[in-house]
């Protein structure tokens, strides 16, 4: 040996850099739909977690005041049946769907028409008590709530036991 020492091609760690953007790319590709269905769950586990909130405050404010459904959401946050007006965690905390009485028919569903100006979370209900809420996503869930698949049907109620078929 005369001492001389050799350096590498420059192209061979270009190859290698290469062939590891390859290998994260493909990792990347396998693990984000995972990952997008871990964020989906967590948002639809605080929907029902917000939701069924909504209909404990409500179950909370007809103890208080004999059987009354409140006639709005705040009047549940003033008088401390309800912490704060959740905003919907499917549609980046916008208001959710406030469902008053007469919003629901006799088995128990939505009725899908319904005054958007009369009952918005600002406004009280002349006419009727706030039952409850629902989302306004009409998105297909990634699990059951109550036998439903859509965000829009997944009722959060109190008292739809309570309805007749």
């Amino acid at each position: 040996m005369n001492g001389s020492f050799q350096r590498p091609s420059p192209g061979y760690a270009m190859a290698g850099l290469l062939v590891a953007t390859a290998v994260m790319g493909v990792f990347i590709s396998i693990a984000l739909p995972a990952w997008t269905q871990v964020v989906l769950r967590d948002r639809e586990s605080e929907l029902v977690f917000r939701g069924e909130q909504y209909a404990r405050s409500i179950e909370l404010y007809q103890r208080t005041f004999a059987g009354a459904f409140p006639p709005d959401l705040e009047t549940l946050v003033e008088g401390r049946f309800l912490r704060k007006a959740y905003g919907d965690p499917l549609l980046n905390n916008e208001e959710f769907r406030l469902i008053f009485e007469g919003d629901l028919n006799e088995d128990g569903t939505l009725i899908e028409e319904y005054d958007s100006r009369r009952r918005t979370a600002g406004q009280e209900s002349a006419s009727a008590g706030l039952m409850g809420v629902v989302s306004r996503s009409d998105k297909t869930s990634v699990r059951l709530y109550k036998g439903e698949s859509k965000y829009n049907k997944w009722l959060f109620v109190y008292g739809l036991s309570l309805i007749h078929i």
